[in-house]
């Protein structure tokens, strides 16, 4: 199933993420490391950062956070493309909100295979230690 756009601009889905409801997200304060590195994704996609954590997420998205250590905040992708998205150094603990329509399940690819997660628009934990790609279609 191919996941539609809205037709808000970049800056209008980010602005969403920031009402709703908030999901506690635990991580440690801690000075960044010199060798600390921000997660990123490829291919690219819009974030923000969030003290609080993943709040919401705009309909027809599969939003995701992770802790990045360089910003010491929560780093909210919002993922919209049905296409592979490869996750480097998502480390830990962290978030997904699936708030697709039609269905769509979102897939979470680690070394073992993969699992899915239904578009119920919740708020799930999540260890993003053994995942490697996300496939939010």
């Amino acid at each position: 199933m191919r996941v539609k756009h809205a037709s808000l601009g970049t800056a209008a889905v980010l602005a969403s993420l920031m009402t709703g409801f908030a999901l506690p997200q635990a991580h440690a304060e801690t000075s960044v490391s010199p060798l600390a590195t921000s997660p990123g994704i490829s291919p690219s996609a819009p974030y923000i950062y969030a003290k609080g954590g993943l709040l919401s997420c705009p309909y027809e998205a599969l939003c995701t956070s992770t802790w990045d250590p360089t910003a010491n905040s929560w780093k909210i992708y919002v993922l919209r493309d049905c296409v592979d998205y490869n996750l480097s150094y998502w480390n830990g603990k962290g978030a997904y909100i699936n708030n697709q329509s039609g269905g769509a399940r979102a897939r979470f690819f680690t070394l073992n295979g993969s699992w899915t997660a239904s578009a119920d628009n919740k708020g799930t934990p999540i260890d993003w230690n053994p995942i490697w790609k996300i496939r939010p279609c």
